[in-house]
């Protein structure tokens, strides 16, 4: 059996949470997540690592992590206790144009929250976190609404706003096509085409502003897309495979256990 450590990986679109940590334990993650993590602090301090650098957190800090960022945090001081809410996230393509705050170090963001602000984004998140458990009709999409409702309300706030370049409409446009088709998923060289841009020049803009290749960016598509047909469908296996444009119900399985740890059927009977 593969014993390797591997990044973190959440089968839905967003998970969340409210933790409180006592101190001297931590949480190490060398190769980071599989999706993007919002950590607040409620009540510190706290202490977050990358690559040997620590960055001290109080009460109304606001980190974001972004997938496969390498770190570590924890709890170490006067208070016994880290109270923190967080959220494991894969973002729509959207956000990544508002998800650009400063950077204490590569991948692993900062925003300390105003008071008025901060209220609100700690009321964000405390909805989010229980529609996620109400089983809710829809209760995954109420959820990414209010994580984009808060991510909008923090961008009032980013010293960068404004400063920076917006992402280029030409792999917007790359990105909303990979979204919505599933089956018939182009090359990158049709995709530079599409886009108007040489392949590797295309390559190069994907990479920057997604932070992923095009198949790494395609093939999560799929997979989440994958999740929500398993959980709220009755589509068989084989039909979502080949809705999904997979060459094989043999290759879908694979792909999706090495995501997930499961087989598609084993995580719809899990679900179940």
């Amino acid at each position: 059996m593969d014993r390797s450590p591997k990044p973190r990986f959440h089968p839905t679109p967003i998970v969340a949470g409210l933790q409180q940590i006592r101190c001297y334990n931590h949480i190490s993650r060398p190769l980071g997540t599989t999706d993007w993590l919002f950590v607040l602090t409620l009540r510190g301090p706290a202490w977050f690592q990358q690559n040997g650098q620590t960055f001290q957190a109080d009460a109304r800090d606001l980190m974001v992590i972004r997938q496969g960022t390498p770190h570590d945090y924890g709890c170490e001081g006067p208070s016994p206790y880290w109270d923190n809410a967080w959220i494991h996230v894969h973002p729509r393509a959207a956000w990544l144009d508002w998800l650009q705050w400063p950077e204490l170090a590569p991948g692993f963001m900062h925003l300390h929250l105003p008071p008025a602000l901060f209220e609100q984004i700690e009321s964000d998140f405390r909805e989010l976190e229980a529609i996620q458990h109400s089983q809710a009709p829809f209760c995954e999409e109420l959820a990414m609404n209010i994580l984009e409702r808060a991510i909008l309300r923090c961008e009032t706030i980013n010293p960068r706003n404004g400063q920076l370049v917006k992402r280029d409409p030409r792999i917007t446009k790359a990105t909303d096509w990979l979204s919505r088709n599933f089956r018939d998923a182009p090359s990158v060289g049709e995709l530079a085409k599409f886009c108007g841009l040489s392949r590797s020049r295309f390559a190069e803009l994907f990479h920057l502003h997604t932070g992923q290749t095009v198949g790494e960016f395609s093939e999560k598509q799929r997979l989440d897309r994958a999740v929500h047909l398993l959980r709220y469908t009755s589509m068989s296996v084989t039909e979502i495979a080949d809705q999904l444009g997979y060459s094989s119900l043999f290759y879908f399985s694979l792909r999706f256990k090495r995501a997930l740890g499961w087989s598609p059927r084993a995580y719809r009977n899990q679900q179940a």
